[in-house]
């Protein structure tokens, strides 16, 4: 049986650390590089942010104060205008309360209150003060949401969303991928 010397097992220990750094590097290295958008994706980005910053400065002050009746009215105005004026018009807007339970709608739906509290979309709004994308299915549809924070004092009052159909994404030439892909907050 032979005997390590000293030296020897320093020069192991000196190798398999070589070996780990290496493939740290290499493996830390080759993780996916973030997709460059499409110029439609980039086109979607900058018009829904331009809608959804008209929604969120009209409707911060009405849902604060937790005037639901003024919310209704503001989002069918707002509503109206996103379809007169731009290709980028959501199929459905909406509010969320404080607490993530849908106050109002336009169009306005017949079906109970929906509360999305529990989704993680939601609790990066509210947790984090962001907006968050996600796809959700809605008595069997697929439906692309997007979610703004309403603030009022750095603080979250609620949240604005705009619902979009397969159809608007394809009509954009945004990809599910992509629209799931894109940073609002950038």
């Amino acid at each position: 049986m032979k005997q390590d010397m000293p030296g020897q097992t320093a020069k192991r220990l000196c190798c398999l650390a070589w070996v780990a750094v290496c493939l740290a590097i290499v493996l830390g290295g080759c993780s996916p590089k973030e997709v460059p958008l499409s110029q439609a994706a980039r086109t979607c980005k900058q018009n829904l942010l331009a809608e959804m910053h008209l929604l969120t400065a009209s409707l911060a002050g009405a849902v604060a104060h937790q005037d639901w009746g003024a919310v209704q009215t503001i989002l069918q105005t707002s509503f109206e205008k996103m379809q007169k004026n731009g290709r980028f018009a959501p199929d459905r807007i909406g509010v969320l309360d404080r607490d993530g339970v849908a106050q109002g709608v336009f169009p306005p739906r017949n079906t109970r209150s929906l509360d999305f509290r529990n989704y993680q979309p939601a609790r990066t709004v509210y947790q984090q003060k962001k907006i968050a994308q996600t796809i959700l299915y809605l008595e069997g549809n697929k439906i692309f949401v997007l979610i703004a924070p309403l603030l009022q004092d750095k603080e979250v009052m609620g949240a604005a969303v705009m619902i979009f159909s397969d159809e608007s994404l394809q009509k954009w030439r945004v990809t599910e991928k992509e629209f799931l892909s894109i940073n609002f907050n950038q």
